[in-house]
């Protein structure tokens, strides 16, 4: 009986293909939203997730300001750089000796400005000053050149070394070599390019001309606090001697900056982590709050099949008579009207999946954003879709299992 339902919801909607297709279509561009908009919020939540494991499970982040990394906002390498700082080159050099799990440790100092070379700059490039050891810290090598020496921290000295995309912002035609010894203008400085980053494998990606892992102008820190008149740090990496003594390590690390700030904790230490704890919250709310708007179009698409399954009863009243006269049930009756409903529902989940995994290859070929489908949007996609199939089918469904066969008969 069931595969006679199912043979016969396929023929009806076939034999109306225009107004099948049209009472699919809110639930098409329900699913193609809900799938599209969820794989963009994964890709791009497992590309930061790539990057900050990149670092090492042994690096540590420290960030001005007290920050709930419980699951709240703000973070990270990037997030909030030009924040009023609590830490100090006296906080660096202090925990370079206090720690001995401390490997290596950098301070970092972010300044506004656009890095130009004439009439061509590096927009997107995040500015910062750093000392010797930032390159190492962030797992970078240079394609040619060198990074900053400790000679150029003592020397004040006005040169920069630059990452792939910042480098090719603004010398597009010269190779990393020839970029070597060219000068760009900073801060109304001139700066001689004594580095530049190697690229790195996702330098292509749309995402990353806005990471500051990916796309950085770095000078010296000591030129940084100079032009930007502070001794203040923005962030200061941490790497500690192996990933067992990490825990061990923040711990002390958090004590002693309590006490060089006068017991305040207005710092906060993250490890990885911690930080991709932060970074998958974030993400997750705002893919499900993306996610749950785009749902509204298959509410849309469910009240678009109830209105037509209702016409559909409205239609086929005599043949409901008929169907009753020979021996039908109101079960039978309703489980074929609700049958053929929630056939529109999943033939439309279908197509819009169908569609979505089409969009999702061409932003990622064309606009290099990273997407990422995964089952469980697939599966909430289609199971909602079938769901608003089946809830929007009850009502028609009903009404057509209730009529009387001797109305139905007389029906014209």
């Amino acid at each position: 009986m069931f595969l006679s339902n199912l043979r016969f919801a396929f023929t009806s909607l076939a034999s109306n293909r225009i107004r099948s297709f049209l009472t699919m279509l809110g639930i098409i561009i329900g699913v193609f939203a809900v799938t599209v908009l969820t794989s963009i919020g994964e890709g791009v939540r497992q590309e930061v997730s790539a990057q900050v494991e990149s670092l090492g499970s042994n690096v540590v982040i420290i960030l001005p300001g007290k920050i709930d990394t419980s699951g709240g906002s703000g973070g990270g390498f990037g997030g909030g750089v030009l924040g009023v700082s609590t830490l100090t080159d006296a906080d660096l050099k202090a925990l370079r000796t206090a720690i001995p799990e401390i490997e290596d440790i950098d301070g970092i100092t972010f300044m506004v400005g656009v890095a130009a070379n004439g009439n061509l700059q590096a927009s997107n490039a995040i500015l910062m000053g750093a000392g010797t050891s930032l390159d190492s810290l962030l797992g970078r090598k240079q394609a040619s050149g060198r990074w900053i020496s400790q000679t150029d921290i003592d020397q004040l000295a006005k040169v920069t070394v630059l990452d792939w995309l910042s480098a090719r912002a603004l010398f597009p035609d010269l190779s990393a070599e020839q970029i070597l010894g060219q000068k760009i203008t900073l801060l109304q400085q001139q700066f001689v390019v004594i580095g530049v980053d190697e690229r790195s494998k996702d330098a292509n990606s749309l995402f990353s001309s806005f990471n500051p892992l990916d796309n950085r102008v770095t000078i010296p820190l000591s030129t940084a606090q100079l032009l930007g008149q502070t001794d203040r740090l923005n962030r200061m990496l941490v790497r500690i001697s192996s990933s067992a003594k990490v825990d061990a390590a923040t711990n002390r690390i958090r004590q002693e900056l309590m006490s060089l700030h006068g017991g305040t904790e207005d710092f906060t230490v993250m490890t990885q982590e911690e930080i991709l704890k932060t970074f998958n919250n974030v993400f997750g709310i705002l893919t499900n709050a993306v996610a749950g708007i785009a749902a509204i179009s298959l509410i849309v698409g469910g009240i678009g099949i109830m209105n037509i399954m209702l016409v559909a009863v409205a239609e086929r009243t005599r043949e409901i008579g008929i169907r009753k006269a020979v021996g039908a049930t109101d079960g039978h009756i309703l489980t074929q009207f609700l049958i053929e409903s929630t056939v529109l529902g999943f033939l439309g989940g279908l197509l819009g999946l169908g569609l979505s995994v089409v969009a999702t290859l061409v932003i990622s070929a064309r606009l290099n954003i990273p997407t990422l489908i995964s089952f469980q949007s697939v599966a909430m996609a289609m199971g909602i879709s079938i769901g608003a199939g089946v809830l929007f089918g009850v009502v028609p469904a009903f009404r057509a299992a209730r009529k009387n066969p001797v109305e139905a008969l007389r029906y014209e």
